[in-house]
Order: structure tokens, then C-alpha cells, then sequence
């Protein structure tokens, strides 16, 4: 009897939980994962970049950033089997920022001071900057498709990286005051750079905007990579006194070894934006813009800073005591964030 009331009780209890189902806890039958048709086809496509570099302060001026920069970006992939693809592409752009700023008199004012003078008078002190960066993507992507409005491509491959960043500071000074006025000027140089190649993966996503040829894309992707950060400083400073002749003028060079660091380091990107499919008789073009963000992680390597330590007028020599400390505005990180619109033709082969 025991029993028998157990496998009743049970019994009610399954027909109880049955009857809730469909009001407490229902279920449904989601959209499939599917991938593409058998293909074999080809992309074609370019992008204008309007961007601005990060991690490009000035010496003397912690708030500055680089101007904008133009650039683009040309891609091109072969379409093959069920929704896979291989792609090449390769991203530019160069920019040179230049603005007048506070002296930065590292390498005059000892000068100054050991001809028993004082700096009374400047009359230029300008910062340039300039900075190139060059990237080639080589990746295998995986497209596949959720439901009837959700696209998402895998991929991975390679990038190679090549980024310059180039600073420099002018500063003349004249001296007046004294029966030999002294006329002088210096330029400070630092060039830094970094190549390097790593593995990159990534996602792109595509969600279609109702029943219309819109879609609102998102892009991610991240990068290793290992390579060789360099950086070089030099400088000249000359110095002409009233009456100016070759004997009595002094003129300093001075130059550091090249400086070379092997590393590892990460890059992340990420882009937001909307695409609009136009379908042609021969293929579709797909139109696209919006915002994106790219940051390199310590790939950069930081200039010692060069300090003037003493001065032979006689022989004409300055001596430079390095030190690790670096000079203000100095950064390890590149990175870059902007404006993006391109078009991408897409068509099966004849």
C-alpha cells in the first residue's frame, strides 16, 4: 500500500508540473546556427581613417595631443567552401603635429650660465611631433549565421606592425647685455619605433535592423606580439658670439647608441558602427561607417634623459650624465581612435 501511494503521489505530482509548463516555465525552439552555401567568391574594399593618435605628448606639455590624421585602409578576401574566407588587409596613416611651447632650456641654460651670463630673452622654443603607423592583417575567418538576423565572423591570423614616433624640441636664445652678446640654439631629438608580428584573433557581428538592408555592426579583436622596440636621441647646440668668428663660435653634438629592447606586448581593438547592403546585379556592396579604437601596449620604450653635467668651453665638449627618470610626456602605450567609412564590393567568381 505504502508504495502504491508513493508512484500515485508521483504520478500527480508529473501531471501537476506538465499542466504548469506552458504558463511558468514554457519553453521555445530557438533560431539554428547555420553557415553559408557552397561558395567561391572574392571582397574588395577600401576605408578613409580619420583619427588621432594617443600617447603623443609634448615635453613640455602633459595635455597635448597630436592633430588629426588621415589614413586607410585596403582589404581584399577570397571566399571559398561553406562561409570561409581569407583575407588581406593593411591600415595607414602619418601625421605631423607642430606647436610653439614653454622653453625646454636643458642644454642652453648651462651653457648660458658658464659664460657668466643670464638668459634674458627667447625668442622661439617650438615642439614638433610626428608619428606613422603601419599594420597587415593575414587571417582566416569562419562565418555563420544566427537565425535570420544575426551574422558573426570568427578569425584568426597574423598582424604585423610597424610604428614610428618621432619628437623634437628647438629653442634660440639671445643673450644681450654684455660687450660679446651670445646668440644660441639647440635641437633635441628622440625617435622611437617598434616592429612586430603576432598571432591576432578576433570577432565581427552583424545585427540586421529589421526587415530593411541596415545592419548595426561591432567588431573586437586582440593581438600578441613580439618584436623589437628601439629608440635613439640626439642633439646639437651652437653657439655664435658678437663679433662672430670661427675660432670664438662653439657648436656641441652629441649623440646616444640606439637603445633596442626585444618584447612582448598586447594590442586590443574594438569598432561600433552601421552598414548598409546595396545589391547589384553582379554582387552586393555593402557600405560602412563608424568609430573604432586601437591601443598597443607598452611597445614603445622610453628615452633616458640626456642631462648637460659640464661644460669645456675650451675644448668644446658637453658631457651628459644619462639618467632612467626620462623626460615629461614620455609614453610607453600607442594607440589611436577616430572616424571610419569605406565601401566592400562582394561577388562570386565568373
Amino acid at each position: 500500500m505504502n508504495l502504491r501511494k508513493i508512484v500515485i503521489a508521483l504520478a500527480a505530482l508529473g501531471a501537476s508540473s506538465t499542466a504548469l509548463a506552458g504558463t511558468i516555465d514554457s519553453t521555445c525552439a530557438g533560431d539554428s546556427v547555420t553557415v553559408g552555401c557552397e561558395q567561391a567568391g572574392w571582397q574588395v574594399g577600401a576605408k578613409y581613417l580619420f583619427v588621432q593618435p594617443t600617447g603623443d605628448q609634448l615635453y613640455s606639455d602633459l595635455s597635448s595631443h597630436s592633430k588629426w590624421a588621415s589614413g586607410f585602409e585596403l582589404n581584399t578576401a577570397y571566399l571559398f567552401g561553406e562561409g570561409k574566407d581569407v583575407s588581406l588587409n593593411w591600415t595607414y596613416f602619418s601625421k605631423t603635429s607642430k606647436r610653439n611651447v614653454q622653453p625646454l632650456d636643458t642644454l642652453l641654460t648651462p651653457i648660458i650660465d658658464t659664460r657668466k651670463n643670464s638668459l634674458t630673452n627667447i625668442s622661439d622654443s617650438a615642439e614638433q611631433i610626428k608619428s606613422k603607423f603601419s599594420a597587415v592583417n593575414l587571417e582566416f575567418g569562419q562565418t555563420a549565421y544566427w537565425g535570420s538576423q544575426v551574422t558573426t565572423r570568427l578569425h584568426a591570423g597574423l598582424q604585423s606592425v610597424s610604428i614610428k614616433r618621432a619628437r623634437s624640441h628647438f629653442d634660440q636664445v639671445a643673450q644681450f647685455g654684455t660687450e660679446n652678446p651670445v646668440f644660441a640654439s639647440s635641437q633635441l631629438n628622440y625617435e622611437q619605433t617598434f616592429k612586430g608580428i603576432g598571432p591576432r584573433v578576433g570577432i565581427d557581428s552583424a545585427y540586421a535592423i529589421g526587415d530593411s538592408n541596415l545592419s548595426l555592426v561591432g567588431k573586437g579583436a586582440i593581438t600578441v606580439l613580439a618584436g623589437t622596440s628601439k629608440v635613439r636621441k640626439n642633439s646639437t647646440t651652437l653657439m655664435q658670439f658678437t663679433p662672430s668668428t670661427p675660432k670664438n663660435d662653439i657648436a656641441f653634438i652629441e649623440t646616444m647608441p640606439d637603445q633596442r629592447t626585444r618584447t612582448i606586448a598586447p594590442a586590443l581593438e574594438a569598432k561600433l558602427g552601421l552598414q548598409y547592403d546595396v545589391p547589384l546585379a553582379t554582387g552586393t556592396m555593402m557600405i560602412e561607417a563608424g568609430y573604432q579604437w586601437v591601443n598597443y601596449l607598452q611597445v614603445m620604450k622610453a628615452p633616458v634623459n640626456a642631462i648637460p653635467d659640464s661644460l669645456d668651453v675650451s675644448k668644446k665638449t658637453l658631457t651628459f650624465e644619462p639618467s632612467n627618470s626620462g623626460i615629461p610626456g614620455n609614453q610607453n602605450n600607442f594607440g589611436y581612435h577616430g572616424f571610419y567609412a569605406g565601401l566592400k564590393w562582394q561577388g562570386d567568381l565568373i
